[in-house]
């Protein structure tokens, strides 16, 4: 999945060209410093000494150029692959959140509630277990997240839960939802 042909050439030129005005102002202004008084030593009278400075910006200037070209394709090479490393770093440590996330709402989902004030607790530390699943997911790929949110259908919950009886409906359903969020994640990440 690499870039086209046309914006590779485009980013090369760009990047052969890029900042070589400056340069060859500065070394061709520092040559002239000691070529001037060399010409005028050895050819005093000629026209040469208006020459010197516009020469050797071009001959400088020619030469970052040509330099520009030779070391863009490293240059490019090289962004690309700290981009890629840095998307890999981000990745992996959004697989590890989530890990510690599932470990999270596997306590999340089986504890008991007792009473409203449990289920309001209970509820809150839901709400944001599932944001920060949801905003974890996506940083591993936009595909994880649709596979975690909507979800098309819950399987059964396991017994032991079940007999463990719920608070409320609502609690029934969020333990659900954890549930096969678990599940999915489980699956999922086995994978990755």
């Amino acid at each position: 999945m690499g870039m086209e042909m046309r914006e590779f050439y485009w980013q090369w030129l760009k990047r052969a060209c890029q900042g070589k005005v400056l340069w060859a102002e500065c070394i061709s202004g520092l040559l002239t410093l000691f070529a001037v008084p060399v010409a005028a030593y050895w050819n005093p009278e000629g026209g040469i000494l208006n020459w010197v400075p516009l020469a050797l910006f071009g001959a400088v200037f020619s030469a970052t150029l040509v330099f520009g070209f030779i070391t863009a394709p490293y240059w490019i090479a090289k962004e690309a692959a700290d981009d890629r490393d840095e998307l890999i770093a981000a990745r992996d440590g959004a697989i590890n959140a989530l890990w510690e996330l599932r470990t999270e709402g596997v306590g999340l989902r089986n504890e008991k509630i007792a009473d409203k004030s449990n289920f309001e607790q209970w509820n809150a530390r839901f709400n944001e277990w599932h944001r920060k699943i949801l905003v974890e997911a996506a940083n591993v790929s936009q595909g994880f997240k649709n596979i975690l949110d909507p979800l098309n259908h819950i399987r059964l919950l396991p017994h032991d839960i079940v007999f463990r009886g719920f608070y409320s409906d609502e609690h029934r359903l969020h333990v659900s939802i954890i549930n096969e969020m678990l599940k999915r994640m489980e699956d999922r990440m086995k994978a990755l």
